[in-house]
């Protein structure tokens, strides 16, 4: 009797777990990593050949996108806010039941986040774990990253943690109404703006004045070397370049002994990007705030670890059969001969920088991505100095398709963007992303280039363009 009750409790229990999990992002304020695990979750089995893992310093360094073309491997970002060892050493238990991988590229930041207290990093330890399924090893995991009922409740239960938000209609309704849409990205945050002067001058007030790894830290990185080496993964640890550096070079210099000391002790590939600062051409317009890259950043270093990656060996042979960003005709030859070619030529735009070629990508419906090509050999750093505008001007019976007061009344739509430069081979690209419309007739559309340094304006104008026609 006592046994049978026994059992309908834990049964009661499993249920009543299941619902109260299930109803959590309901009540919660929606967060990257949730989404992020959400994806990945979503990736066939057994399919990503390497992953990244740590902190932000990881997802906003290095993009999958740049890495799967290059080197013909799936690649995927799980990195999470704040993500300490102890934290990635569970996460790639929770990997392992999924995916093979044979490489992972673990930023080093991750050996540098202390486990103060459990409080510490608190919600930042929820947001990596929300995001991940019900199942004895999350059990496993709540129960080693929090001693307190309290935590390992709130922790396995955000219905219970956000019990403040019952009452918030209008958080519930806007859960109920969002729809999750896939990080495009493969889990690498894309961030265009540029850190100040300002956010710099106040960063380096709080500046750490000596490194080493805590006893844990170190304790939980050779758990989870022991755990690739009887999974066959190999391990490259990174560090991520900061702004930092540059006013902090002693404690840079502490941080690259420190981690290729352990690297070495494990025998494993370490490579140190702040060593590499000024070769990469790295400055301030390469940083959305002191510690973390922006587009152009990363797309710099993502460039630089191919290279590095190739030196190592680690390549494949799975190749990009279709398009879905610009990167995957950038820095993919098995696809080079699709797209839309609307110009092709020698468009001058200063004695060192001309277009060669603009293609434009169908890349999910009623959406294209536009790719300029540059001159080989250019420096692409100069491209940086420019700004670049598109204009589309649609023919007479699609000017209804334009969305604003403004656009309909001037009867074209631009978009300005930012000329981030991609090198792939000899060549130079940039690329306006997306563009979202119905229109696919246009009469003219138009590149303007805006020198920013000296003002000067160039536009290469591209007549009777047509979207319909067929693609490769």
């Amino acid at each position: 009797m006592i046994r049978k009750i026994f059992f309908k409790c834990v049964f009661f229990t499993i249920i009543i777990c299941f619902f109260a999990n299930h109803l959590g992002p309901i009540f919660s304020e929606t967060r990257r990593g949730v989404g992020v695990w959400n994806d990945f979750y979503k990736e066939p089995k057994n399919t990503l050949d390497l992953v990244f893992m740590g902190s932000s310093l990881s997802y906003s360094s290095f993009n999958p996108l740049v890495i799967n073309g290059s080197l013909k491997i799936k690649s995927y970002n799980l990195a999470t806010a704040l993500q300490n060892i102890k934290q990635s050493y569970y996460n790639l238990l929770e990997i392992l039941k999924y995916q093979s991988p044979k490489t992972i590229v673990l930023e080093a930041y991750t050996l540098d986040i202390p486990d103060l207290s459990e409080e510490n990093r608190l919600g930042f330890k929820f947001e990596n774990l929300d995001g991940q399924k019900l199942s004895l090893g999350k059990l496993k995991a709540t129960n080693q990253q929090f001693k307190s009922f309290k935590n390992k409740i709130n922790a396995l239960l955000p219905f219970v943690r956000n019990h403040n938000n019952w009452g918030n209609i209008e958080l519930i309704e806007k859960n109920l109404e969002y729809t999750h849409i896939k990080n495009r990205f493969l889990g690498y945050k894309l961030v265009k703006t540029k850190v100040t002067s300002e956010e710099v001058k106040e960063g380096i007030k709080r500046l750490p004045l000596t490194h080493s790894f805590d006893d844990e830290n170190l304790k939980y990185f050779k758990k989870f070397v022991e755990l690739c080496k009887l999974n066959k993964i190999r391990i490259i640890v990174t560090r991520a370049p900061t702004l930092f550096y540059k006013y902090n070079k002693d404690y840079y210099l502490q941080a690259y002994k420190n981690t290729n000391e352990v690297c070495k002790a494990n025998d494993l590939i370490y490579i140190d990007y702040n060593q590499k600062f000024d070769d990469l051409g790295l400055d301030m317009t390469c940083f959305w705030d002191p510690k973390h890259l922006n587009y152009k950043g990363a797309t710099k270093v993502s460039e630089s670890l191919v290279k590095d990656l190739k030196n190592k060996g680690i390549t494949g042979e799975k190749t990009i059969t279709k398009y879905n960003e610009p990167e995957d005709y950038i820095y993919s030859n098995a696809i080079a001969n699709q797209g839309q070619t609307i110009f092709k030529g020698n468009f001058l735009i200063n004695d060192s920088l001309k277009i060669k070629e603009v293609k434009v990508f169908n890349i999910r419906k009623d959406e294209y991505s536009v790719v300029v090509k540059m001159n080989k050999g250019l420096n692409p750093d100069l491209i940086s100095e420019f700004g670049i505008g598109y204009y589309f001007y649609p023919i007479d019976s699609h000017v209804q398709f334009l969305e604003t007061k403004k656009d309909l009344k001037r009867k074209y739509t631009s978009i300005g963007d930012h000329s981030i430069p991609m090198s792939s081979g000899n060549n130079i690209y940039i690329a306006l992303r997306s563009l979202k419309t119905k229109m696919n007739s246009f009469k003219t559309i138009k590149i303007e280039i805006h020198n920013q340094t000296t003002n000067d304006l160039k536009y290469l104008v591209i007549k009777d363009v047509n979207f319909n026609k067929t693609f490769d």
